[in-house]
């Protein structure tokens, strides 16, 4: 006999025992169940920090854009007076107080 042969035979007769467990097919649902509900928490918390991170975003840029209006505000009003000094004759003569 060929050893191919036995092989083959050997192959041909072999059965493979598992052990069958009764609550193996509501075991797999459990866990798909499970793994289903963290999506949605995983999903929840993603929307949560892009909300939290939007809300920062639009604060930041409120206040920055009130910042700035403020700044150009206080240095226009500076500029005019500059102006407004430097084209007054009496400051040029010193009789301004």
């Amino acid at each position: 006999m060929n050893p191919n042969d036995e092989v083959t035979q050997k192959l041909k007769e072999w059965r493979l025992q598992v052990p069958c467990c009764a609550d193996f097919r509501s075991g797999v649902w459990k866990r798909i169940e499970a793994t289903k509900s963290s999506e949605i928490l995983g999903r929840a918390r993603v929307g949560l920090i892009g909300a939290t991170c939007l809300v920062g975003m639009l604060a930041s840029a409120w206040s920055g854009h009130s910042y700035a209006r403020a700044q150009m505000q206080a240095e226009r009003e500076s500029l005019a007076t500059s102006y407004l000094s430097n084209l007054d004759a009496r400051s040029h003569a010193g009789l301004h107080r």
